[in-house]
Parts: structure tokens; C-alpha cells; sequence
């Protein structure tokens, strides 16, 4: 069983999304990448517990987890 609300102390790097946008994993570890390195390789996919560990070095992040592969910020 999933946990519906995925945290990690990190900034909040997809605060200029509004509320109740819907991401897939994909999506938003894109935007991570882009937010983190400044570019997002192709085909590059990190676990979501990968993510966190580079969120906490940021700030804060929130979002919902919809399902196995989707999220929204709330």
C-alpha cells in the first residue's frame, strides 16, 4: 500500500505550477532534473526515493501520489 501524500524536505522546485496540476513520475523527475542540473538526459528516470534524497538538498516538496506513477501538488 502506497502512501497518498509524498514529502520530502526540500524547496518547493515546482512551486510556479498551480494547484491541482497532475504530473506523471516521469514528468516531474524531468522538471527535477531541469530544476537540479539544468538539463534532463533522455530516457533518464530515477526511483522516487532517488528524487527525494535530491529534493532534501533543496527545500521542501509536497505532492499528492495519485497512483503508481502519478502525482499532483495539492
Amino acid at each position: 500500500m502506497t502512501s497518498p501524500v509524498v514529502t520530502a524536505t526540500a524547496l518547493e522546485i515546482i512551486y510556479d505550477l498551480p494547484s491541482g496540476t497532475e504530473l506523471l513520475a516521469s514528468d516531474l523527475q524531468r522538471e527535477t532534473s531541469l530544476r537540479l542540473f539544468g538539463s534532463a538526459p533522455l530516457g533518464h528516470t530515477m526511483p522516487f526515493r532517488v528524487l527525494a534524497r535530491q529534493l532534501a538538498k533543496l527545500g521542501r516538496l509536497e505532492v499528492l501520489r495519485e497512483g503508481p506513477t502519478m502525482y499532483r501538488i495539492p
